[in-house]
């Protein structure tokens, strides 16, 4: 009841706004994960019993439109009046195994948007990779002291606060590298902090095999 009245809130309060600016839309719903990982710094997951039970709710009070119907639908002018769209970012594994099942049990129509570049490659993303490093690390040296790109950079981590605040700060500088450039980061925090990389299961890309495709929607 609390998660329906949520999405209750927020969706009435999507369509009220586009009946206020006169304008016919379709609301996009971006997903990226459906799974309940060890940590979710980046706040990306949703659990399959929430993802479920959100599906149900949209399934009972609006319209499910596919990508590639958009263009035909606004170029006509036949956009229903509580039109949505469900997307998925990334092409996390946990799409395929958890995702698609209930995407499918409930016929919803839906696009996953794959990183081609990362499809059959056995590993996770850098940010995900980041997380292993300063929270599934044993433990931790209590500074971390490097030097990148001519300037040197300090950061303590001897407190779980210190820690959090360290991982941020990298993040936002990793994320703006290119791949040559983050991997030499990555690969100097490894080094750091002794940690071996891993693969986790559901942190890798979905595999060629597994990928809804070659047709984007599935419903």
């Amino acid at each position: 009841m609390e998660l329906e009245f949520f999405f209750k809130k927020i969706f009435d309060s999507m369509s009220q706004t586009l009946c206020l600016s006169r304008k016919e839309g379709v609301i996009s719903l971006i997903y990226h994960r459906v799974f309940e990982p060890e940590i979710d710094a980046q706040m990306l997951c949703v659990s399959p019993k929430n993802f479920e039970e959100q599906m149900f709710y949209l399934q009972r009070n609006f319209e499910f439109v596919k990508v590639g119907e958009l263009q035909k639908i606004i170029k006509e002018k036949k956009i229903p009046k509580r039109a949505i769209v469900i997307t998925f970012d990334d092409g996390y594994a946990d799409n395929f195994n958890f995702a698609l099942p209930i995407l499918k049990k409930l016929k919803i129509p839906a696009t996953f948007f794959v990183c081609s570049g990362n499809i059959d490659r056995n590993e996770e993303f850098w940010n995900h990779q980041l997380e292993q490093i300063f929270f599934l690390s044993a433990r931790l040296p209590g500074k971390l002291d490097f030097e990148f790109q001519g300037k040197q950079y300090v950061f303590h981590t001897k407190t779980q606060e210190s820690i959090i605040n360290t991982h941020n700060k990298v993040h936002e500088m990793i994320r703006v590298q290119n791949k040559e450039n983050r991997d030499k980061i990555m690969n100097l925090l490894f080094k750091w902090s002794g940690l071996v990389l891993k693969t986790r299961e559901y942190y890798r890309t979905l595999s060629s095999d597994a990928a809804p495709l070659p047709c984007s929607d599935s419903s």
